[in-house]
């Protein structure tokens, strides 16, 4: 019996990402990071979005798969997209998050994408002067960019293995 998920990714992935690449490509040049290893943002900021959109894309997916009807999958992305995005670091700080919503910030791949982002930018020889400071306010020490990047590619088997 042909696989649904492994057909739709066969199918969708290939032009999601040409699609993901021109609207990349355009946006880190419009943005305009200023950074002196800009070669080496360049491809990490595209590696762990192409990542964040794949998982996105899948979680997607999922609700489609297991939601009842349409209406309640078109409910609950935007109200569960929102939960992952609140522990993210972007909107709360990580150190403000409650005591008993912590664990939260472990199980938002949007955290970990974006705290990949911003220790790569920010940190480092190839960093913005004073980056480390931005990286501290943040909250988001302790984990390297690659290390973020792979928690980020774990994501993606969890949930494409769901």
């Amino acid at each position: 019996m042909p696989n649904p998920k492994l057909a739709n990714l066969l199918v969708h992935f290939p032009l999601q990402c040409v699609l993901f690449a021109v609207f990349y490509d355009l946006a880190y040049w419009l943005i305009g990071i200023p950074v002196g290893a800009w070669f080496e943002n360049y491809f990490y900021c595209f590696a762990i979005l192409l990542a964040t959109n794949a998982i996105g894309f899948a979680y997607a997916q999922l609700l489609a798969i297991t939601a009842p009807s349409a209406d309640w999958a078109l409910a609950v992305f935007p109200v569960s997209f929102l939960f992952l995005a609140s522990f993210s670091g972007f909107t709360l700080l990580v150190a403000d998050i409650p005591f008993g919503w912590r664990w939260g910030r472990y199980v938002s791949f949007v955290r970990w994408a974006y705290q990949g982002l911003v220790t790569q930018v920010f940190s480092g020889s190839g960093g913005v002067p004073g980056g480390d400071g931005v990286v501290r306010y943040w909250g988001f020490g302790g984990t390297s960019p690659a290390g973020c990047l792979v928690i980020v590619l774990a994501f993606i088997v969890v949930v494409n293995g769901l």
